[in-house]
């Protein structure tokens, strides 16, 4: 077996240099994505994930020719966008010596179809959101895939997470966007695929995604926003409801607890607590769980309901006048648009220097997606509040609506005072919240994905049908686990993390 040394001289003779990392330092800031957990991690944790070289190719052909050495040399292969995630997915493995293909220069927009049914672009995918967006909306077109991460987030990204955007109530996550798939497999092969639920969600342990072929909408015109405030979160949760099972979807949806809507300010600038404040906060969750318990029970703080719809004017005239109805059924106050184009102008503001701050003030912050349906989610939003807020600052908000449910997404922050004990709870608090969930009937994956931050509760997190389909596709295109081997479902052997 040829050593490292001699795998990484074969690879400088076969791969253009300017576009080969191999620099120790370079190399290290692949070892992390977004996952905060990872912020705690000593150099040494970092180092043993590091990737023996990461390569940025510009075609097919060059990853075509970086997978047989990459298999002859027994190395793990991950393919990274623009490592956005926040659950570790795109953090390489501590069993194996790996290798990082770096897609972000593969970014092209290869063709624009406007006069097929549906209209559709193809594009290679390490091109970023924003780019796309900015290339379309000057033609008057949308992907309707809007994630907060849209600028600093790839087209295969979002594939490989089965990612959901912000007006997915209207268009739906990225598998009713995608219309095709041009994928590599371990022989370095290339194939198109029109049949792809497999691969939405698969965290790049299939193989590499290069193309897709995504459906696009026209970028309509005008807009209108409005804002609600309602008496409490059953009543908000009711109202919304109503809206969508009269068949009304609106561009946005969003309804957030009142400690979301006071400490993070959706609607706010930036929020009606200074940031000062947070760190005392976290350090005393109890101290905050009584202030909000006691102005909620006095009406101070409400929930609030942000509304846009866009279409024709006739037809968002129609949604939001029946919006209007149905929320002073629930008895909702009307707030006007303020709140909810404020929203707008700063949706894609993900504050990762805010977290990165927490950790390095000692405390930590961390995000967590769970899909109910409308019967279970405001039993599971009291029993959460009920197990976690004195224990941590718990903040919470309502989004991605459909006819059946919405996505439960919470934020959890706090401290525990020293770095081992902080770290301690954090775990303890993570576990918990994720159980409560299960617990409560909810799914907990639903726009973020597994990575290594659930994958002990993976069987709770993805349908039976989607495991036995992809199983089966592992084994047929991966069966020596080359693609990003530690992900998804661990071999037998390696046993259940928890």
């Amino acid at each position: 077996m040829p050593t490292l040394d001699e795998a990484i001289e074969d690879l400088k003779a076969g791969f253009p240099r300017d576009r080969l990392l191999l620099d120790p330092e370079q190399r290290l800031a692949y070892a992390q994505d977004r996952w905060p957990y990872a912020l705690w991690w000593t150099k040494e944790e970092r180092l043993s994930r590091t990737p023996l070289a990461v390569l940025q190719p510009l075609c097919e052909e060059e990853i075509a020719r970086i997978l047989p050495w990459a298999r002859a040399h027994s190395l793990a292969v991950l393919f990274r966008g623009g490592g956005s995630g926040v659950c570790g997915a795109a953090i390489p493995p501590k069993e194996k010596n790996s290798v990082i293909v770096d897609m972000t220069r593969m970014n092209r927009i290869l063709h624009l179809d406007l006069e097929e049914d549906p209209p559709s672009v193809t594009v290679q995918s390490g091109l970023l959101g924003g780019e796309l967006e900015k290339a379309l909306q000057a033609r008057g077109y949308t992907t309707g895939h809007s994630p907060a991460s849209l600028h600093i987030s790839t087209v295969g990204g979002w594939i490989a997470t089965r990612s959901c955007g912000q007006l997915s109530t209207r268009y739906g996550n990225i598998g009713a966007t995608v219309l095709e798939l041009k994928v590599i497999d371990a022989e370095g092969k290339t194939q198109t695929l029109s049949q792809v639920e497999e691969w939405l969600g698969s965290e790049g342990t299939l193989g590499g995604i290069l193309e897709a072929r995504l459906r696009i909408f026209p970028w309509a015109a005008p807009r209108r926003f409005q804002s609600w405030e309602f008496k409490d979160l059953p009543a908000a949760l009711s109202a919304c409801r109503a809206l969508l099972e009269s068949g009304i979807l609106p561009l946005v949806l969003r309804l957030y607890d009142p400690a979301d809507r006071l400490i993070l300010g959706p609607a706010q600038k930036p929020g009606i607590l200074p940031e000062a404040f947070h760190g005392i906060l976290l350090r005393h969750p109890t101290w905050m769980d009584r202030a909000l318990t006691w102005g909620e029970k006095k009406s101070w703080l409400k929930p609030l309901v942000l509304t846009i719809f866009e279409d024709s004017e006739r037809s968002f005239l129609k949604g939001s006048a029946r919006a209007e109805i149905l929320f002073k059924t629930w008895g909702g106050k009307l707030l006007g648009p303020g709140p909810a184009r404020i929203w707008w102008k700063k949706r894609y503001d993900l504050g990762f220097e805010i977290v990165e701050g927490y950790f390095r003030r000692g405390c930590f912050t961390d995000t967590l997606d769970a899909w109910a349906e409308w019967e279970k989610l405001s039993s599971l939003y009291q029993t959460l509040k009920a197990r976690l807020r004195s224990r941590c600052l718990l903040l919470a908000h309502l989004a991605h609506f459909t006819p059946q449910g919405a996505c439960l997404y919470l934020t959890l922050a706090g401290s525990a005072g020293s770095f081992q004990k902080t770290r301690e709870l954090y775990r303890e608090l993570w576990r918990m919240a994720l159980e409560t969930c299960i617990e409560g009937g909810a799914k907990v994956n639903h726009h973020h994905n597994i990575g290594l931050a659930k994958q002990p509760w993976i069987e709770e997190a993805v349908d039976p049908e989607w495991k036995r389909i992809y199983l089966a596709k592992k084994m047929e295109r991966d069966p020596s686990r080359l693609f990003n081997p530690d992900k998804l479902f661990r071999p037998p052997e390696a046993g259940r993390l928890r």
